[in-house]
């Protein structure tokens, strides 16, 4: 962050999950580092270890959007987090949503802005 001229104040995250444990995984998490473009993040910012998820991200279309498809191995899978992870910068902020439900990560990808 220092190199980009920012502070630790400067950055903020949220995650979101599922509320009923007998509905698929699927989470949000946004990440926001105040002014400074989200596509200039390195792609595993979000997701997980560098030495994991710095490739084998693919470009693709959902909800009408251009966003990244990662890998399931990107992400530690379990009962609570799995699937494949898609990011999507918009302005300051990443969101990344996970889910191993294509429908549930178009339905995510349609409510962000």
């Amino acid at each position: 962050m220092a190199s980009r001229g920012l502070t630790i104040d400067d950055g903020s995250q949220a995650f979101a999950g599922r509320v009923d444990a007998n509905e698929p995984p699927c989470a949000v998490l946004a990440v926001r580092l105040l002014g400074s473009p989200a596509g200039d993040l390195p792609p595993w910012v979000g997701v997980g270890a560098e030495a994991i998820a710095s490739t084998g991200w693919a470009t693709v279309e959902v909800a009408g959007r251009a966003v990244r498809r990662g890998t399931p191995e990107m992400i530690g899978q379990d009962e609570h987090l799995r699937g494949t992870p898609y990011a999507y910068d918009r302005d300051d902020t990443r969101y990344v949503v996970t889910s191993d439900r294509d429908d549930w990560v178009t339905d995510a990808l349609c409510q962000l802005p």
